[in-house]
Parts: C-alpha cells; sequence; structure tokens
C-alpha cells in the first residue's frame, strides 16, 4: 500500500467519485488515479467503490472503512513531517561558513 493509493482514494471521495476532477486535485493524469485505485483493491482484496459500468457511482462499506484509515495515515503523516521539520530547525547548525 502506498501513500498516493491512499490520496487518490481520498481526493476521489472529496470530487464525488469523478476521476477526472480527482485527478486534477492531485496534479496527475486520470490513468494514475486508476490505477492507484485498481492497485489499491487488487491488494487489499476488496471492492471499494460501487460501479455503473466503469463508472464509479459511489462508495462500498469496506470502503467506507478504509476511507476513514486512508484519511487518519494521511493525517498521521502530515504529522511526522511537521515534526521533522521542527526538529530540522531545532537543531539546524546556528552558525554559516
Amino acid at each position: 500500500m502506498e501513500l498516493r493509493q491512499l490520496r487518490s482514494l481520498v481526493a476521489l471521495s472529496e470530487t464525488g467519485f469523478s476521476v477526472t476532477q480527482a485527478a486534477e486535485q492531485l496534479h496527475i493524469v486520470q490513468s494514475a488515479v486508476s490505477q492507484h485505485l485498481s492497485n489499491l483493491e487488487e491488494e487489499l482484496g476488496l471492492v471499494l467503490f460501487k460501479r455503473q459500468g466503469k463508472r464509479l457511482t459511489g462508495i462500498t462499506l469496506a470502503g467506507k472503512k478504509v476511507l476513514h484509515y486512508a484519511r487518519k495515515t494521511l493525517a498521521d503523516t502530515e504529522n511526522i513531517i511537521t515534526i521533522s521539520r521542527d526538529f530540522a530547525k531545532e537543531f539546524a547548525p546556528t552558525h554559516q561558513r
């Protein structure tokens, strides 16, 4: 599982399950979003989305649970990045060459 897959999942839910809008939000191509989601479903062995043909129309119960933890994971990731930046500033050398 990769963070980019989780970002695609969250973006898709935020855009009403529009792959086009999710791709725009993430600044990537539509095919990348589709691939992220397909790979995530395959890796988890779950169907995360309701579909009509190729069109995504909603999220399954399993998808809702995964989405909850995807949001939490991405928030935790941002917290880790913030901590690393704070410590990098705190312990940066105080003298310049």
